[in-house]
């Protein structure tokens, strides 16, 4: 069983078979996910049986009366079409009439994500909706879910039909991410805040670092068995420098990141290598800095600001 603050999601009983008709029979509930309303208790009694019975299948009831109001699942390997991982599986939901707009489903799925990624091994979840269903696209947006892409034509078998079909998906690394900063009260949690940082920069390579201004505003030195290695900026570059590569321009991720979290750098440098701009990355105690060429500079702002993220002076 699992609880939020005003839901317990439990296992389906035969007993949940009156309350699952009174909200399964509507034909504004069933049709639009792809299945006909109910047509009587025992057919409910036999969906119970027969199709809520997968491992992670749950009635979503309210903590008031612990009657069903709904269905919430994680569809496993073996059960779905859109993954053939152990470690993936599929989030389905419906919610009676009665209760919708009340943000009941967004809190249920917030909790069974709990659940799939911190108790049972889930390293992704997806997630689709059948076209002109948008209570079912405004749940995977307030939860967090990426977009992934559209199908045309799909086979939707219980309703004899064919239909345009949207998929989506979380990573654990995307739900980590999402839970730090909604935690710390950020209204969007997939954007970044970004810093530009008003000079020109050089990666050099040194002999040592006796002619590098340690008081300058921004350097960071790197060494290793083969190298000494500076970033500074351009016009503080030492005397005693060996090779030089001019040209470049930077920002930081603002705030200080935990080193629990996962995928920060890799979600910005992925919207940037989609458009075939290369980076330079340096990570420091609180945070990381993006360098990329100074003839790409604004175009990687652009990029960046398209795909939800904030850019600052």
């Amino acid at each position: 069983m699992l609880e939020t603050k005003r839901l317990i999601l439990r296992r389906w009983a035969d007993s949940d078979a009156e309350n699952l008709y009174e909200y399964a029979k509507d034909p504004d509930v069933g049709p639009i996910a792809g299945w006909p309303p109910h047509q009587s208790i025992d057919e409910s009694r036999d969906v119970i049986r027969n199709v809520f019975n997968g491992k992670e299948a749950y009635a979503i009831c309210l903590k008031k009366d612990g009657k069903a109001i709904g269905a919430i699942e994680l569809k496993l390997n073996g059960h779905t079409d859109m993954t053939d991982r152990d470690d993936e599986c599929e989030l389905g939901y419906w919610l009676g009439k009665p209760y919708w707009g009340r943000g009941i489903m967004p809190e249920a799925v917030k909790e069974i994500l709990r659940h799939a990624f911190d108790e049972i091994g889930m390293t992704k979840v997806w997630a689709g909706y059948y076209e002109g269903n948008t209570k079912s696209k405004r749940v995977q947006e307030k939860s967090g879910f990426r977009y992934q892409w559209k199908s045309e034509g799909v086979d939707v078998p219980l309703m004899h039909e064919k239909r345009t079909g949207h998929v989506s998906s979380m990573t654990k690394d995307q739900w980590i991410f999402d839970s730090v900063h909604k935690g710390n009260g950020d209204k969007n949690s997939s954007m970044m805040k970004l810093k530009k940082l008003p000079y020109s920069l050089t990666v050099c390579k040194v002999e040592d670092i006796s002619a590098v201004t340690l008081s300058t505003e921004f350097f960071f030195i790197g060494r290793t068995d083969e190298e000494l290695s500076l970033v500074c900026r351009t016009e503080d570059v030492p005397v005693n420098t060996i090779e030089r590569d001019d040209g470049w321009r930077g920002f930081r991720i603002e705030g200080v990141l935990d080193f629990s979290l996962i995928g920060i750098l890799s979600r910005l440098s992925t919207i940037l290598a989609e458009n075939r701009i290369g980076i330079f990355a340096i990570s420091t105690f609180n945070t990381d800095y993006i360098l990329v060429k100074e003839d790409n500079f604004e175009r990687a702002m652009n990029v960046l600001v398209a795909a939800g993220n904030e850019v600052t002076e």
